[in-house]
């Protein structure tokens, strides 16, 4: 059984997320997946063809990578 505290967290992903199945993905829809606890996103842009555009964090600076 779960605990509160994870009652509450899925009850927060529920909120923050609007999860769809990948089929729904279109070319240029902005995607994200929750880290850390929830203090912060990953970010990227489906392009098709099973690819994200997405930023990674290099040198300091966020980068664009194609991968």
């Amino acid at each position: 059984m779960p605990t509160l505290q994870e009652g509450l967290m899925e009850e927060m992903k529920q909120i923050l997320s609007n999860k769809i199945h990948i089929s729904q993905l279109k070319p240029g829809d902005h995607i994200y997946s929750w880290r850390k606890a929830w203090l912060y996103a990953h970010h990227g842009i489906y392009v098709g063809d099973d690819k994200v555009i997405h930023f990674t964090r290099g040198g300091g600076q966020e980068t664009g990578t194609g991968t």
